[in-house]
């Protein structure tokens, strides 16, 4: 059933930045200014602005504010505010910072990484939603090109090309109102904290069922051999920070896998950003996560899939009563050194440990639980907080994590499971 767009207009905005180093020791203190356009409590617009401590760098800063102001139309909305009715489509415009305080001091060179989105009236049409991805170079205020993340960006579109011929274009509803996937509108791209590097589509070009534009989500394992993976690469550069800074790293500490995953329980490590956590309700799952088809059958509960992007091949699985998260199962993850697809289970075990139980799986049982016929590991988790099981059920006080692996000894999937 297609979703109710919702009767909003929101723009987030999530800001990433990263300390480079030259300009002679020079460096900026950036400081947010919030601009607020207000109708009631209901309907306002609110979104950041950079300014510049130091006069030397406030060319560069207002390129970059009138260059967001340009792409998402900002001026549009506001204009727009005042005619939209309390009881109509509405407009809601706010931002959201993910940044540790509202000042930030930059080193040199950096990357300033901004997504808004806007959903609702429209300043021209009929209510709509879009994205308006945009990451740029503080050097100079320009824009960073998509090809500028690569080494071979004619590789990496050739491998997203074919993905989305062979592996997205057989998910697309047929009830979707607009589904075109090509061309591909590369320079609308972003990043999540997790390692993806997403493609949002013009929403007249690619929606979802509930209305929201859509976007397709790569791993950056699956465009290792295409990215610039050097010191100095852009898309290393946006996932260095907060705790993912040795997510690609290849010198792991001991029990670095572990100690994560003890720690974050309550969700995949590497998909935790974007997925629900373990215990959540259903009813708060369908609010935040729209759901792309109905419920099918698993041992001992239920699955579901999501239009999120980030977690496309991956499934949620409910209890018998599909009223909580119980698990999280999925094919496409970068886990701290784990990646589906290509980590054998002789490496993961060197990662994770020995497991707790080891079994085989044959294709009657692989079929049943979503996986891939070969060996099945559990690792078992104690821990010690509460993860409730929906809004009135009992705590659980442990976890498993799953690796499923395939008879040629490759990891295809992985799963963590309340206990």
């Amino acid at each position: 059933m297609k979703h109710a767009i919702k009767k909003l207009v929101c723009f987030v905005l999530f800001l990433c930045f990263l300390p480079l180093y030259s300009l002679a020791g020079s460096g900026m203190v950036l400081r947010f200014d919030r601009k607020e356009h207000w109708v009631d409590g209901s309907r306002h617009v609110v979104y950041a602005q950079l300014v510049a401590q130091d006069p030397a760098f406030s060319a560069v800063v207002e390129k970059v504010n009138q260059a967001i102001q340009e792409t998402a139309s900002i001026q549009d909305y506001v204009n727009l505010l005042p005619t939209v009715q309390a009881d109509g489509t509405g407009l809601l415009v706010h931002d959201s910072l993910a940044i540790a305080s509202s000042s930030l001091y930059l080193e040199g060179e950096g990357y300033f990484y901004v997504l808004m989105e806007a959903e609702g009236k429209m300043p021209k049409g009929r209510p709509s939603h879009h994205y308006y991805p945009m990451l740029f170079d503080m050097a100079s205020g320009e824009r960073v090109s998509f090809d500028q993340l690569f080494t071979d960006p004619e590789g990496a579109k050739a491998y997203i090309e074919n993905y989305l011929l062979e592996v997205v274009e057989p998910r697309l509803s047929s009830y979707m109102e607009n589904n075109q996937l090509f061309p591909v509108p590369y320079e609308n791209f972003g990043f999540s904290e997790d390692g993806h590097i997403v493609i949002y589509y013009p929403s007249d070009q690619l929606s979802f069922l509930s209305g929201t534009s859509g976007a397709v989500a790569f791993r950056y394992s699956e465009l290792w051999e295409y990215l610039d993976t050097s010191e100095s690469g852009i898309a290393l550069q946006m996932v260095k920070t907060g705790r993912y800074v040795q997510q690609y790293t290849e010198n792991r500490a001991p029990d670095e896998l572990r100690n994560v995953i003890q720690e974050y329980l309550r969700a995949l490590p590497g998909l935790d950003h974007v997925s629900p956590s373990l215990g959540t309700s259903m009813e708060h799952m369908k609010e935040n996560y729209p759901i792309t088809t109905d419920s099918g059958y698993y041992p001992g509960g239920a699955y579901f899939e999501t239009e999120t992007p980030e977690l496309l091949g991956t499934y949620l699985i409910t209890d018998p009563n599909e009223s909580y998260l119980s698990g999280i199962l999925t094919s496409r993850i970068d886990m701290y050194g784990i990646e589906t697809g290509k980590t054998t289970l002789a490496k993961a075990k060197e990662l994770l440990g020995a497991p707790t139980a080891e079994l085989p799986l044959d294709e009657t049982a692989a079929g049943m639980y979503l996986v891939c016929p070969g060996t099945l590991s559990i690792y078992s988790f104690i821990h010690d907080f509460p993860i409730q099981k929906g809004e009135t059920g009992q705590d659980s006080s442990s976890v498993s994590l799953a690796l499923y692996a395939d008879t040629a000894g490759v990891v295809q999937y992985i799963s963590l499971s309340l206990n």
